[in-house]
């Protein structure tokens, strides 16, 4: 049976040695504890302890804040399992502390502090200068460049762009302003005529305006040109970001006062549905220019379906700017006062306005003569309808009356191609058929002077042979004996054609 005492005392002394064994091991693991996390307790750090967190992190203000885990060291990635922020930091320009609480590995906790600096990423350029990243933002942008070059920015106002900083492309937001007015130089003063109609451009002439924007421009009156004078305007230029420069403009009134003279206005008349050239005979000189063009305005009444009184309006202004104006009556009438009313002058600005556009140049080409004589021989032969009526009048209201009526026999034939000859400048005369029996029918066409040389031109279309432009003597003769010697004339009353 074992002792009492002796069970007793080697009890006691098992616990002692337990208890030494416990206290050893309790130190050791709060040295391990201290080494290993930083003593750290409930979130506060020993100055040992390694920094999990950056100590500083830099962003742009257009840029999106960074998440808990951006703040943590390389080496801290391995060890913490996850991170947030204690309190969630503000979006504001400056410098702020953010506290990092980070989830360890082994389960426990840690809180660390950082600094977040947020920069502002907006920069100001001026339109047109020369800058670089690291003039308009400090020498931290050494180097870096404008992913979209600054040059590409023509117009005052706000732009997104990105700079490439160490091959980071950071988002900015450029005010792209223009502080600098225009520039104004003036050459020279403004001259101008009496009586001229002066408009700012004519001002603006003699300004020189330079500007990275469109300008605008404002005076503060225009010159009076009814009288000889000198005088200064104000010239304010402001350029489309607002900026003004103002200038004095002198200028100074000369010359003379004399409009020109209109001349060739009288009465003219035409009938229904006839138009005629309004501007034939009509010129206007100026004593110091010369010649100078002439306008023609109709009444806003006109109607040439309509008899009546038109009041036509010619202008002609000088280089002075005086301004010329005459009037002239345009009588439409009826048809029937062709006969009583109508003469050769009226007859002819018919022509003339069928032969600006029937003789018109082609291509920017002038007609030969011989083609516009060509043009003119089918213009009456393709337009009138034949019909044997025996008008025995004058060859203008021949004309006139084949013009109204749209059909005719030979005399009215020869009365049209004898008012467009004449209108195209062509020298011409009525051929009369002179027949053997006095109830024979009588028959007119034309001689033109072609090239030099005259020519028979019959319009009037025949059974046989349609056309008869530009034959000889031989060769109307030839046809004549073949039928009923329907070209016999005196030759004495004529020129003779080529051989």
């Amino acid at each position: 049976m074992d002792n009492p005492k002796r069970s007793a005392g080697s009890r006691m002394s098992s616990f002692a040695m337990a208890l030494a064994c416990l206290l050893v091991i309790a130190v050791l693991g709060f040295i391990v504890y201290v080494i290993t996390f930083g003593g750290e307790d409930n979130g506060v750090s020993a100055s040992i302890a390694p920094d999990y967190v950056v100590e500083r992190m830099e962003i742009y203000s257009s840029q999106t804040l960074p998440a808990p885990e951006e703040y943590l060291n390389a080496s801290a990635k391995g060890m913490v399992i996850s991170a947030q922020y204690l309190v969630f930091p503000e979006r504001r320009t400056g410098e702020q502390n953010v506290a990092i609480l980070m989830r360890l590995e082994d389960g426990t906790t840690r809180t660390e502090n950082a600094v977040l600096s947020v920069v502002d990423s907006a920069v100001t350029w001026e339109l047109g200068t020369e800058a670089t990243p690291q003039t308009l933002l400090g020498d931290s942008f050494a180097g870096a460049t404008f992913v979209q070059p600054l040059s590409e920015f023509t117009e005052v106002g706000t732009y997104q762009i990105k700079i490439d900083k160490n091959g980071t492309q950071l988002p900015f937001t450029l005010t792209v302003q223009d502080t600098t007015p225009p520039k104004i130089t003036v050459k020279e003063p403004a001259s101008f005529s009496l009586n001229q109609i002066i408009k700012v451009e004519d001002v603006l002439a003699v300004v020189d305006c330079e500007d990275k924007n469109d300008v605008t421009f404002l005076l503060s009156g225009l010159p009076d040109t009814s009288q000889n004078c000198e005088g200064t305007l104000q010239l304010v230029a402001t350029d489309a970001a607002g900026n003004s420069t103002t200038c004095d403009v002198n200028y100074g009134v000369y010359g003379d006062c004399t409009p020109p003279v209109i001349s060739g206005m009288k009465t003219m008349r035409t009938i229904r549905y006839v138009n005629i050239d309004t501007m034939h005979d009509i010129t206007a000189v100026d004593e110091t220019d010369g010649p100078v063009p002439v306008e023609v305005k109709m009444p806003s009444n006109f109607n040439i379906k309509k008899e009546g009184d038109y009041t036509v309006t010619y202008t002609a202004k000088d280089s002075a700017g005086n301004v010329a104006e005459e009037t002239a009556v345009l009588r439409v009438i009826s048809n029937d006062d062709i006969l009583d009313t109508l003469t050769e002058e009226d007859v002819l600005r018919m022509g003339y306005y069928i032969n600006n556009t029937l003789l018109a140049p082609v291509n920017g080409k002038e007609l030969t003569e011989k083609e516009k004589a060509r043009k003119i021989y089918f213009q009456v032969q393709n337009h009138i309808k034949f019909k044997d009526n025996s008008d025995e009048y004058p060859w203008h209201i021949n004309a006139a009356l084949v013009l109204q009526r749209g059909y005719g026999d030979c005399r009215n034939y020869c009365g049209y191609a004898k008012m467009l000859y004449t209108c195209a400048g062509f020298e011409n005369m009525v051929v009369e058929h002179t027949p053997e029996s006095p109830t024979a029918a009588k028959h007119f066409w034309n001689l033109v002077k072609i090239d030099g040389e005259w020519w028979h031109c019959d319009s009037t279309p025949r059974i046989i042979e349609q056309i008869f432009f530009m034959w000889t003597d031989a060769q109307m003769d030839a046809y004549s004996k073949k039928d009923g010697n329907c070209f016999e004339r005196d030759r004495s009353l004529y020129p003779k054609t080529p051989a």
